[in-house]
């Protein structure tokens, strides 16, 4: 069981190195791409609210879209469009300082000569987001429009600027009633370059670090599992052997009385035929006298057999 979990913590392992290995490739792809020549993005969709226009679009750096609401007070605009890098000048900005492009507002206004207050809000702009207006007239063709930045909530902010018909910011340089308005929302280089340094250099470390935290989290799981499953159980009952069956009882012997009675009956036999083996054998009917002299007969016997016995001995003993 032990080296079962083994492997498979190191499965695990290696699956996470290989998770790991793949988003750092990812990330350097992804910001070598950054890096070159930008993909080319949908164009904008527009369309009408009540208050004015709405564009739908895909910053660029962005892999969601953002919506950017136009409005006008005191005239009539008309339905925005973009604007091609290729048709302005270059003179003095980068694209890719203008993430969601370049735009082209044209407002109707009051009485030629007047005035116009565009309005610009999305949750895109951050407090450090100007309006860059173009002016093929002007020298140079590139401005700040000084647009008023306000933080309409925590995530949205809008930006107003007021144009002049056939002023400055007025990209057709006509006082004819038409205001158009050639430009688009521009973040700080430094706000860029931080966020883009950022993103794609140190997030590529924090998804490592997540995942190596990952790693070492589930090399401590496992540690724990492989402890506890080598612990002793200490609530587990000793098992009981299986019953065995009883040996039968011995079966109960004879009382002591009688016992002490058959070994009596058994002695008085034994000595009654030891005695009855060594008695002198008779004839039967024979008298008192008979049987007094046979035993003289015998004991006389008995003792010329000794001396004889005897006298043997001697004389071996001489030799």
């Amino acid at each position: 069981m032990l080296l079962r979990w083994n492997r498979i913590h190191a499965a695990v392992r290696s699956l996470l190195w290989a998770a790991a290995i793949t988003v750092a490739l990812a990330g350097g792809a992804a910001a070598m791409r950054g890096s070159g020549q930008d993909l080319e993005k949908p164009a904008p969709e527009f369309s009408a609210e009540a208050d004015g226009w709405v564009a739908k679009l895909i910053p660029r750096g962005r892999s969601t879209s953002v919506r950017i609401f136009f409005s006008v007070e005191e005239g009539t605009l008309a339905e925005p469009a973009t604007r091609d890098f290729n048709d302005t000048s270059r003179e003095g900005v980068d694209s890719k300082n203008f993430k969601s492009g370049l735009f082209m507002l044209k407002v109707d206004c009051p009485e030629p000569g007047g005035r116009v207050q565009l309005r610009m809000r999305s949750d895109f702009f951050t407090s450090g987001t100007r309006w860059y207006v173009f002016n093929p007239a002007a020298s140079p063709p590139w401005k700040d429009a000084g647009a008023d930045s306000q933080a309409l909530d925590p995530t949205m902010h809008a930006l107003s600027l007021t144009v002049v018909d056939g002023g400055p910011l007025d990209s057709d340089g006509r006082a004819d009633g038409r205001v158009t308005v050639i430009g688009g929302p521009r973040d700080s280089f430094w706000g860029y370059a931080i966020g883009t340094l950022f993103i794609r250099f140190f997030g590529i470390f924090i998804v490592l670090g997540i995942l190596m935290f990952g790693m070492f989290a589930s090399g401590w799981l496992f540690r724990r599992v492989e402890t506890w499953r080598a612990r002793p159980r200490v609530s587990e009952k000793p098992t009981v052997p299986a019953s065995k069956e009883a040996p039968p009882a011995p079966a109960a012997g004879p009382a002591p009385e009688l016992a002490a009675a058959v070994a009596l009956a058994l002695h008085l036999s034994l000595h009654a035929r030891s005695t009855a083996s060594l008695a002198p054998s008779s004839p039967p009917g024979a008298s008192a006298w008979a049987n007094a002299g046979r035993l003289g007969i015998m004991a006389a016997r008995d003792q010329l057999y000794r001396r004889s016995l005897g006298i043997l001995a001697n004389g071996d003993r001489h030799r």
